[in-house]
């Protein structure tokens, strides 16, 4: 089982292969899809994963102005690979981090 520091390490590590496109990214927040009231990401995984399976790590772009998309990584808790990278297709939508408050 990856733990969820551990998926931070390897979001962190994988965001360099992406580094061309979303160097100015960062790691934000990282939930599992049962953290997550609201409106949760909308993406298309290519395996027998399931976004459940899944650490969803959302990327902090604070420094954005404007409506946009949350970027987020898929990290699969059983293996550690990156089953996504993209948009989380939220856009203009707030999401709320359960027993936290918090928002992106």
């Amino acid at each position: 089982m990856i733990s969820r520091e551990w998926a931070t390490q390897i979001a962190v590590e994988n965001l360099k292969l992406h580094a061309r496109d979303c160097g100015y990214l960062t790691v934000g927040k990282v939930v599992s899809i049962d953290e997550i009231s609201g409106a949760r990401p909308c993406v298309y995984i290519v395996s027998n994963e399931r976004i459940e399976d899944c650490w969803i790590i959302y990327f902090d772009r604070s420094h954005f102005v404007g409506l946009c998309w949350s970027t987020i990584m898929l990290i699969s808790h059983t293996t550690g690979a990156e089953m996504y990278f993209g948009s989380a297709n939220d856009e203009g939508l707030s999401i709320q981090f359960l027993g936290t408050g918090n928002t992106v």
